[in-house]
């Protein structure tokens, strides 16, 4: 069902505990550029019990933006956490 690289992305925060947006397309640039398959956004590196549900959604916004046509967004449920994943195309079957 999945294959290769799909790591949980870190949360970029500010010191004022708002979303580094600036950092946090970075990081997506990083991920596309060194070929992961796959990022979760929101997953399980600890901040999304603290995001809102505005915060998650435009994090997701941008990064289905940023990567669009490199890699997709994929919604999936999950108990503890929602989360999105965004993959590449060529790992979907």
């Amino acid at each position: 069902m999945f294959k290769g690289s799909i790591p949980a992305l870190v949360t970029p925060m500010r010191a004022d505990g708002s979303i580094d947006f600036d950092a946090w397309d970075r990081l997506l640039e990083f991920h596309a550029a060194a070929g992961t398959d796959a990022v979760v956004v929101g997953g399980t590196t600890g901040e999304s019990p603290v995001l809102e549900r505005a915060e998650l959604g435009e994090l997701v916004r941008r990064a289905a933006k940023r990567l669009s046509g490199r890699m997709r967004p994929e919604r999936r449920p999950r108990q503890s956490a929602p989360y999105v994943s965004v993959t590449m195309p060529a790992c979907r079957q």
